[in-house]
Protein backbone atom coordinates (compact mmCIF):
# COMPACT_ATOMS: atom_id res chain seq x y z
CA UNK A 1 0.00 0.00 0.00
CA UNK A 2 3.01 2.29 -0.73
CA UNK A 3 1.00 5.38 -1.67
CA UNK A 4 1.92 8.05 0.18
CA UNK A 5 -1.41 10.51 -0.82
CA UNK A 6 -3.09 7.89 1.20
CA UNK A 7 -0.51 7.09 3.90
CA UNK A 8 -0.60 11.04 4.44
CA UNK A 9 -4.84 10.60 4.99
CA UNK A 10 -4.13 7.74 7.30
CA UNK A 11 -1.35 9.95 9.53
CA UNK A 12 -4.17 12.54 9.61
CA UNK A 13 -7.04 10.59 10.48
CA UNK A 14 -4.67 8.43 13.22
CA UNK A 15 -5.75 10.57 15.96
CA UNK A 16 -9.41 10.22 15.70
CA UNK A 17 -9.94 7.16 13.91
CA UNK A 18 -11.17 5.37 17.28
CA UNK A 19 -13.67 7.99 17.94
CA UNK A 20 -15.34 7.73 14.13
CA UNK A 21 -15.25 3.82 14.20
CA UNK A 22 -15.36 2.45 17.53
CA UNK A 23 -19.21 2.11 18.56
CA UNK A 24 -21.78 0.60 16.35
CA UNK A 25 -19.52 -0.15 13.07
CA UNK A 26 -16.54 -1.96 15.24
CA UNK A 27 -19.08 -3.77 17.44
CA UNK A 28 -21.35 -5.16 15.03
CA UNK A 29 -18.40 -6.20 12.41
CA UNK A 30 -16.20 -7.66 15.48
CA UNK A 31 -18.91 -10.16 15.90
CA UNK A 32 -19.17 -11.16 12.40
CA UNK A 33 -15.37 -11.93 11.96
CA UNK A 34 -15.13 -14.06 15.46
CA UNK A 35 -17.65 -16.05 13.97
CA UNK A 36 -15.38 -16.83 10.71
CA UNK A 37 -12.84 -17.16 12.79
CA UNK A 38 -12.87 -19.95 15.37
CA UNK A 39 -11.06 -19.65 18.62
CA UNK A 40 -7.70 -21.26 19.10
CA UNK A 41 -7.18 -20.03 15.19
CA UNK A 42 -4.60 -17.57 14.18
CA UNK A 43 -4.87 -14.23 12.10
CA UNK A 44 -2.57 -11.41 10.88
CA UNK A 45 -5.17 -8.53 10.32
CA UNK A 46 -3.39 -6.18 7.36
CA UNK A 47 -3.98 -2.73 7.96
CA UNK A 48 -4.77 -3.12 11.74
CA UNK A 49 -5.07 0.67 12.15
CA UNK A 50 -5.49 1.58 15.75
CA UNK A 51 -5.26 -2.41 16.54
CA UNK A 52 -9.12 -2.53 17.79
CA UNK A 53 -9.77 -5.71 15.87
CA UNK A 54 -6.53 -7.54 17.25
CA UNK A 55 -6.72 -6.61 20.99
CA UNK A 56 -10.71 -8.08 20.41
CA UNK A 57 -9.39 -11.22 18.81
CA UNK A 58 -6.78 -11.58 21.40
CA UNK A 59 -9.32 -11.17 24.28
CA UNK A 60 -11.68 -14.23 22.49
CA UNK A 61 -8.82 -16.52 22.22
CA UNK A 62 -7.64 -16.03 19.24
CA UNK A 63 -4.03 -15.45 18.31
CA UNK A 64 -3.63 -12.14 16.64
CA UNK A 65 -1.20 -9.78 14.70
CA UNK A 66 -1.15 -6.78 13.10
CA UNK A 67 0.51 -4.88 10.89
CA UNK A 68 0.33 -1.39 9.08
CA UNK A 69 2.14 0.55 7.08
CA UNK A 70 1.49 3.91 8.96
CA UNK A 71 3.83 4.42 11.84
CA UNK A 72 1.50 6.43 14.19
CA UNK A 73 -1.36 3.90 13.77
CA UNK A 74 1.11 0.96 14.78
CA UNK A 75 2.02 3.70 17.81
CA UNK A 76 -1.48 3.80 18.98
CA UNK A 77 -2.09 0.33 18.63
CA UNK A 78 0.77 -0.01 21.57
CA UNK A 79 -0.44 2.45 23.54
CA UNK A 80 -3.80 0.62 23.03
CA UNK A 81 -2.51 -2.50 23.80
CA UNK A 82 -0.65 -1.30 26.46
CA UNK A 83 -3.44 0.34 28.13
CA UNK A 84 -5.68 -3.11 27.94
CA UNK A 85 -2.90 -4.67 29.69
CA UNK A 86 -2.83 -6.90 26.62
CA UNK A 87 0.47 -8.35 25.58
CA UNK A 88 0.37 -8.67 21.49
CA UNK A 89 2.60 -7.90 18.50
CA UNK A 90 1.59 -4.85 16.34
CA UNK A 91 4.14 -4.15 13.42
CA UNK A 92 5.05 -1.45 10.77
CA UNK A 93 5.04 -3.52 7.16
CA UNK A 94 3.77 -2.87 3.65
CA UNK A 95 2.40 -5.60 2.33
CA UNK A 96 2.11 -4.46 -0.79
CA UNK A 97 6.31 -4.86 -0.48
CA UNK A 98 6.91 -7.92 1.96
CA UNK A 99 4.95 -9.30 5.15
CA UNK A 100 8.11 -10.00 7.71
CA UNK A 101 6.76 -13.09 9.17
CA UNK A 102 8.48 -16.72 9.03
CA UNK A 103 5.36 -18.32 10.51
CA UNK A 104 1.83 -19.46 8.96
CA UNK A 105 -1.45 -18.29 9.91
CA UNK A 106 -4.58 -20.12 9.43
CA UNK A 107 -6.40 -16.35 8.51
CA UNK A 108 -5.48 -12.87 7.01
CA UNK A 109 -8.01 -10.35 7.49
CA UNK A 110 -8.48 -6.97 5.53
CA UNK A 111 -11.01 -4.42 6.36
CA UNK A 112 -11.97 -1.53 5.18
CA UNK A 113 -8.21 -1.10 3.14
CA UNK A 114 -8.77 -3.70 -0.37
CA UNK A 115 -10.53 -0.38 -2.15
CA UNK A 116 -6.75 1.46 -1.58
CA UNK A 117 -4.60 -1.10 -2.90
CA UNK A 118 -2.66 -0.13 -6.01
CA UNK A 119 -1.34 -3.73 -6.42
CA UNK A 120 -3.71 -5.93 -5.04
CA UNK A 121 -2.57 -9.26 -6.65
CA UNK A 122 0.73 -8.51 -5.39
CA UNK A 123 -0.73 -7.93 -1.41
CA UNK A 124 -2.67 -11.32 -2.36
CA UNK A 125 0.37 -13.21 -3.33
CA UNK A 126 2.33 -11.80 -0.22
CA UNK A 127 -0.42 -12.78 2.03
CA UNK A 128 0.15 -16.14 0.38
CA UNK A 129 3.60 -16.97 1.51
CA UNK A 130 2.21 -16.37 5.46
CA UNK A 131 -0.75 -18.54 4.97
CA UNK A 132 -1.21 -21.86 5.86
CA UNK A 133 -2.14 -24.72 3.51
CA UNK A 134 -5.80 -24.86 4.11
CA UNK A 135 -5.63 -21.12 5.42
CA UNK A 136 -7.95 -18.18 4.39
CA UNK A 137 -8.40 -15.06 3.23
CA UNK A 138 -11.24 -12.37 4.52
CA UNK A 139 -11.55 -9.25 2.95
CA UNK A 140 -14.39 -6.84 3.97
CA UNK A 141 -14.24 -3.75 1.52
CA UNK A 142 -17.12 -1.29 1.02
CA UNK A 143 -19.86 -2.20 -1.45
CA UNK A 144 -19.48 -0.72 -4.55
CA UNK A 145 -22.49 0.57 -4.87
CA UNK A 146 -22.26 2.79 -2.04
CA UNK A 147 -19.39 4.32 -3.19
CA UNK A 148 -21.29 7.44 -5.00
CA UNK A 149 -22.77 7.90 -1.80
CA UNK A 150 -19.45 8.00 0.25
CA UNK A 151 -17.49 9.84 -2.29
CA UNK A 152 -20.44 12.32 -2.13
CA UNK A 153 -20.23 12.79 1.44
CA UNK A 154 -16.78 13.00 2.24
CA UNK A 155 -15.98 15.31 -0.50
CA UNK A 156 -18.68 17.68 0.79
CA UNK A 157 -17.51 17.23 4.24
CA UNK A 158 -20.89 16.31 5.66
CA UNK A 159 -20.02 13.34 6.93
CA UNK A 160 -16.14 11.62 7.49
CA UNK A 161 -17.02 7.81 6.48
CA UNK A 162 -13.92 7.13 4.40
CA UNK A 163 -11.22 8.53 2.50
CA UNK A 164 -12.43 9.73 -0.58
CA UNK A 165 -9.78 7.91 -2.30
CA UNK A 166 -10.21 4.85 -4.45
CA UNK A 167 -9.03 2.10 -6.74
CA UNK A 168 -11.80 0.45 -7.68
CA UNK A 169 -10.80 -3.43 -6.66
CA UNK A 170 -14.13 -3.96 -5.25
CA UNK A 171 -16.27 -4.47 -7.80
CA UNK A 172 -17.01 -8.64 -7.47
CA UNK A 173 -15.64 -9.15 -11.10
CA UNK A 174 -12.31 -7.80 -9.91
CA UNK A 175 -12.02 -9.70 -6.52
CA UNK A 176 -12.88 -12.66 -8.42
CA UNK A 177 -9.92 -11.89 -11.09
CA UNK A 178 -7.52 -10.70 -9.06
CA UNK A 179 -7.84 -13.75 -6.24
CA UNK A 180 -7.39 -16.11 -9.23
CA UNK A 181 -4.30 -14.65 -10.46
CA UNK A 182 -2.95 -15.59 -6.71
CA UNK A 183 -3.84 -18.61 -7.04
CA UNK A 184 -6.88 -18.17 -4.41
CA UNK A 185 -10.65 -18.85 -5.03
CA UNK A 186 -14.17 -16.59 -3.65
CA UNK A 187 -15.32 -19.34 -1.08
CA UNK A 188 -18.02 -17.47 0.23
CA UNK A 189 -19.52 -13.81 -0.34
CA UNK A 190 -21.86 -11.59 1.82
CA UNK A 191 -23.02 -7.98 2.73
CA UNK A 192 -22.19 -6.64 5.85
CA UNK A 193 -23.20 -3.63 7.93
CA UNK A 194 -26.49 -2.68 6.50
CA UNK A 195 -25.32 -3.68 2.80
CA UNK A 196 -22.70 -1.23 2.98
CA UNK A 197 -19.71 -3.61 3.13
CA UNK A 198 -19.24 -6.61 1.39
CA UNK A 199 -17.22 -9.61 3.11
CA UNK A 200 -15.24 -12.46 0.43
CA UNK A 201 -13.59 -15.37 2.52
CA UNK A 202 -11.06 -16.87 -0.50
CA UNK A 203 -9.40 -19.85 -0.15
CA UNK A 204 -6.41 -21.50 -2.45
CA UNK A 205 -6.94 -23.28 -5.87
CA UNK A 206 -7.48 -26.76 -5.70
CA UNK A 207 -4.13 -27.93 -7.23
Amino acid sequence: MGNEKYKKIIDKQSEIYDRKRVEDYFLRTSKVFKKLIPQGKSVIEIGSGTGLYVLDFIKHNRDAIGIDYSQKMVDISKRNAKKEKINCKFILADAEKKLPFKRKFDFALLIGNWEYFEKPVKVLENISQILNKDGKIIISTLNIFSWPLIFFLEITKIKKLSPAFWHFNSIPSRVKRYAKKAGFVIEESFFNYFFIDKVYMLKRKLQ
